[in-house]
């Protein structure tokens, strides 16, 4: 089960056109799209501080859910990761998280904290998803059919070699000549913003 939560920015469309949408690219497969309504004090966000924690939480904990799609990105998702039980979550089987702009900060937290994989992707409920080329339309659509059959291969590892230092800090006498490491896609800034955090990568 996929399922698509809005605890972040006020989405574009309303429920019911996700919903159509849905069912139209992806038929029967198991995707559920849950309610959100934005909350008149503040209209830029899916739901209320309260609301969009319990849904995510309650997202987070299912051991029936695969993978979270978040609706729309924008704003809101960094101001819920103190309120994650990151602890129980140890026991919960691992989920996929899909969306990119402001849920980098759910992604990185997921996977600093739990090791938990995440796709960089438009949202359902978003302009971006109804105006992307087909080639790339139907890349998302094959990652996330992949993901319901499990068949996501492990994080990619990218090797540099032969750069030129920016500065003495990064000379070659202070650091080896290449560096390995996993790539992890998210928003510049919100990766910014989480540095010195304990949801920083590590």
């Amino acid at each position: 089960m996929i399922k698509i939560c809005a605890f972040s920015g006020n989405p574009a469309s309303k429920v019911d056109e996700v919903q159509i949408l849905t069912e139209q690219i992806f038929g029967n497969a198991p995707i559920s799209v849950l309610p959100w309504s934005p909350n008149t004090d503040t209209p830029w966000l899916a739901q209320s501080y309260v609301d969009r924690s319990q849904q995510l939480n309650e997202c987070l904990q299912d051991q029936e859910v695969i993978a979270i799609w978040a609706a729309r990105g924008g704003y809101g998702s960094s101001q819920l990761l103190d309120n994650v039980p990151w602890d129980s979550l140890a026991n919960v089987a691992s989920k996929y998280i899909l969306g990119f702009s402001d849920i980098t900060a759910l992604q990185l937290a997921a996977f600093t904290k739990l090791g938990w994989k995440s796709l960089h992707l438009p949202m359902l409920a978003t302009a971006q998803w109804k105006t992307l080329e087909p080639e790339s339309k139907q890349l998302c659509i094959s990652m996330i059919l992949n993901i319901l059959k499990n068949k996501i291969p492990d994080l990619p590892q990218i090797k540099l070699t032969n750069f030129n230092p920016t500065n003495s800090a990064s000379d070659h006498n202070n650091f080896p000549n290449s560096i390995l490491g996993k790539t992890i896609a998210g928003c510049l800034s919100v990766i910014t913003n989480l540095i010195g955090t304990q949801y920083f990568p590590r």
